[in-house]
């Protein structure tokens, strides 16, 4: 975890707040976005000239810009400049899951009423500002802070095998790889993916070591998502991959993920997906992603569908799919 330099003497503080940059898009909802944690309350929000920005977003793709600016209004007085750092730390994990790509945070400023306590110079790394779509929209801000508060307060006490930390790193390299390299893109969510899926099982479901190695990850996928009860066909959405599986009678979407996955990075031609078939495929493997992540969390609100190619704005906005 980068740090930033501390400025000046380390003091008590009543509030606190930083610059957010490539931070979410709050569609200009006049309150921002908001949650709370064990640390406090956090309001997160975006410049008036971040609009334009956010309304051209593949004109500043590669770019680093300030969004927004993020408040933190703590439980406990008196904590110093590592412990405060680290609740925006993992409040940026938190945007990052939000926006699919990294958001940096810094330039942290700590007030005790009119009087500055300290200030921490510098920022945390960040991805390009243009990320694809995903499970986040206009539809979702609202119920936003339920999302937020269960993805904060999850990383405050994660596991030390940091599932949720780990499988956010791949889904974000996912995310900005696509842009370059849709094969890298399945690469990087099937990982992401396998950091989940044996997590869930072992953890949740209580596979035993021996049952998690003598299985193929398209089995165990499968059996985590009957475990979570998702309750809709990953592939409902990929028409053209469908089709495609009609000449294979053994497989589902599972099967055909982890193939698709296998024949990339062993180069095998047995069973190839091309052109919009990569394309769904992905889009379901993110999904996926998301939605084992929601089922970790315990989050089970609105989100966006990131499978669906057509239609109108706001028509895949339905819960989190899950019995």
């Amino acid at each position: 975890m980068r740090e930033p330099f501390l400025y000046g003497e380390v003091s008590s503080y009543s509030q606190a707040r930083c610059v957010v940059v490539n931070g979410p898009n709050t569609f200009f909802e006049k309150p921002g976005l908001s949650w709370e944690s064990s640390a406090g309350r956090f309001v997160y929000k975006a410049f008036d000239q971040a609009r334009d920005y956010f309304e051209n977003k593949k004109a500043y793709a590669y770019d680093r810009i300030p969004t927004g600016v993020l408040s933190l209004t703590p439980v406990t007085e008196g904590e110093d400049d590592k412990a405060l750092w680290k609740h925006f730390h993992r409040a940026a994990k938190v945007l990052s899951f939000t926006t699919g790509g990294g958001v940096a945070v810094g330039h942290v400023e700590a007030t005790n009423g009119d009087d500055v306590a300290f200030r921490m110079l510098g920022f945390s790394r960040c991805d390009g500002f243009f990320q694809p779509n995903n499970w986040f929209d206009l539809e979702v801000v609202n119920g936003f802070s339920s999302f937020a508060g269960a993805f904060h307060r999850y990383l405050e006490d994660e596991p030390s095998t940091r599932p949720l930390t780990y499988s956010l790193d791949f889904y974000r390299a996912s995310n900005a790889a696509r842009s370059t390299s849709l094969e890298l893109a399945i690469v990087a969510s099937y990982s992401s993916l396998e950091i989940l899926v044996h997590f869930i099982l072992r953890e949740k479901a209580g596979w035993s070591k021996d049952l998690l190695n003598k299985n193929a990850f398209s089995d165990k996928l499968r059996a985590a998502a009957a475990f979570i009860h998702l309750a809709v066909d990953p592939l409902e959405h990929a028409s053209n991959t469908q089709a495609k599986l009609k000449s294979f009678s053994d497989k589902d979407g599972y099967a055909a993920l982890a193939e698709c996955r296998n024949s990339i990075v062993h180069s095998d031609k047995s069973f190839r997906l091309t052109g919009i078939e990569l394309e769904e495929t992905w889009r379901m493997s993110q999904w996926l992603v998301e939605i084992f992540s929601f089922f970790v969390v315990g989050y089970r609100g609105l989100m966006a569908d990131r499978r669906r190619m057509s239609g109108w704005r706001g028509e895949g906005t339905g819960l989190v799919p899950l019995r």
